[in-house]
């Protein structure tokens, strides 16, 4: 293949700048549909770890970080107060919080710019032509999941911008674009900040290596690429831990000492493994409405299709891209099954999207119909239980107007109720959290405690921290441990303060 020339098009920059709308225009078109097809539509952050993203976001736009601890069953990162994500994938929506404003939906809007961006900036650093843009943004249209995301207030979407502009830096390089202060100053920084916010992001890191290391031969390069990628990925992870709070009590001493544990390892190796066999992918279809199934299915299909491509084109140059995408993909697989606790399938599904968007992007570059056909195929093949399960998502967001009314009510009883300050202890300004949090009365309850406040989980009902104040979710199918959760509390210097029928709040 001839090498482009590395001069810069500044009307072709033009011609790039409308793709950062697509995002938004794919994610407005979406609620479009689902709004036409009767669902009801809401952006609010009820499900999962969303309320937690929020908070410690608004505490940083407000404060600088949460002035109480976030943690799992009593435990904190071993400096600051952050959860278990750390400080490095909170930032690039404090300082959008900081210039716009923070809100509930605020992280959703963030996303889709987000996205955006990271789209605009892929084509400013690999300059495609006019042919290879078309292809570059059909196939960006198939990924379901960006689409699926940025409704969320979540930070995959970041995570996957991140992937998509680490993958412009490595073509820009790749293809002679970068001088010297973006080769060896902008893009390690960038790759040292992006791995730190999300580790399975340090595979890129040997793709780089491979490209600047002044090494020839590569039966040596190989191995000093990737012996640097080890240590800086057990550096950054090692930072991680202390600025982070682990899981459980023994969470930081077990993710450092792998070998003491190998055989914890492997049975979570083995799951993972599993859950991306055929047999696994059988055994989950149904589950949230078979879209994950679907998703980590054509995960493995666009994985053989890349090693089936490298082999094929080995000696071209277009080559390049489909070793780069499946080195992406294996290691994503091997990452998720040897560092990560035993994820469940869903957790499992949107990890190994990164890599799925990063293998897209890298090959729609060289416009081989085979990978349209196939991204076109695998979209349409989901689409059913795509829409199955938004339609679920999004109603299930939406607020009654009962709910409505708990909001206001809440919001007036908590200001009386929580004090939380700089001048207090980060334990006086943390508030423990017993039960999980269900779609409805007790999320409406749950909006408006403190934004600054310290959150820490109680998987553990029985466990009892220093905390000053403690919200039990009331779980209508667990009555007799919601009682005795209760009862155990104020055995231990809690009264409560604020009761209904989805919570109870004690302070001590």
């Amino acid at each position: 293949m001839k090498q482009k020339s590395t001069a810069f098009n500044h009307h072709r920059c033009l011609a790039y700048l409308p793709a950062a709308f697509l995002p938004a225009a794919l994610f407005l078109a979406w609620l479009t549909v689902m709004r036409l097809t009767g669902t009801p539509i809401s952006l609010l952050p009820t499900a999962s770890d969303e309320l937690s993203w929020y908070r410690q976001i608004a505490s940083v736009v407000s404060s600088g970080m949460p002035l109480g601890y976030y943690g799992y069953n009593g435990t904190h990162a071993l400096h600051g107060t952050f959860g278990p994500w750390g400080i490095g994938i909170l930032l690039p929506y404090a300082i959008w919080g900081k210039l716009f404003g923070w809100g509930l939906t605020s992280m959703c809007i963030a996303n889709v710019t987000f996205l955006g961006i990271a789209l605009c900036l892929f084509l400013l650093l690999c300059r495609p032509n006019s042919r290879e843009c078309r292809f570059i943004l059909l196939c960006y249209c198939t990924l379901l999941m960006n689409i699926y995301y940025s409704a969320f207030s979540m930070g995959e979407c970041l995570r996957w911008s991140m992937a998509i502009l680490l993958c412009g830096c490595m073509v820009h390089i790749y293809r002679g674009y970068g001088g010297r202060i973006f080769c060896y100053i902008l893009t390690p920084a960038l790759l040292l900040f992006c791995s730190e916010a999300y580790l399975l992001l340090a595979l890129f890191i040997p793709i780089y290596l491979l490209m600047v290391l002044p090494v020839r031969r590569l039966w040596l390069k190989l191995p000093v690429s990737l012996g640097i990628t080890a240590v800086v990925s057990f550096l950054l992870r090692k930072l991680l831990h202390q600025i982070a709070a682990p899981y459980n009590p023994g969470a930081t001493s077990e993710a450092l000492s792998f070998f003491a544990r190998m055989k914890n390892k492997i049975q979570a190796a083995l799951k993972v493994f599993y859950q991306v066999s055929p047999a696994g992918l059988w055994k989950h279809r149904s589950e949230s409405s078979g879209f994950p199934a679907l998703m980590l299915a054509a995960f493995l299909v666009f994985l053989i299709f890349c090693i089936l491509k490298a082999i094929r084109l080995r000696g071209q140059k277009t080559c390049h891209a489909y070793v780069a995408a499946a080195f992406l993909m294996i290691g994503s697989l091997g990452g998720y099954a040897f560092l990560y606790r035993s994820p469940s399938f869903w957790t499992l599904c949107r990890g190994l999207t990164m890599p799925l968007i990063c293998g897209v992007m890298l090959t729609a570059l060289y416009c081989h119909r085979s990978t349209l056909l196939l991204c076109v195929l695998c979209a349409l093949l989901s689409l059913p239980s795509f829409y199955q399960l938004s339609d679920t998502n999004l109603s299930r967001r939406c607020l009654t107007d009962k709910q409505e009314t708990l909001i206001e009510e809440s919001r007036e009883a908590y200001d009386a109720i929580f004090d939380i300050s700089p001048e207090n202890s980060r334990w006086e300004n943390t508030i423990a959290l017993y039960g999980r949090r269900r779609a409805g009365a007790q999320t409406a309850l749950s909006f408006y405690l403190p934004e600054n406040a310290g959150y820490n989980n109680m998987l553990n009902n029985s466990i009892i921290c220093e905390a000053a104040y403690a919200v039990v979710y009331h779980s209508y199918s667990e009555e007799e441990q919601y009682e005795t959760t209760i009862a155990n509390l104020q055995a231990n210097g809690y009264e409560t303060v604020f009761q209904k029928k989805a919570l109870t709040i004690l302070k001590r």
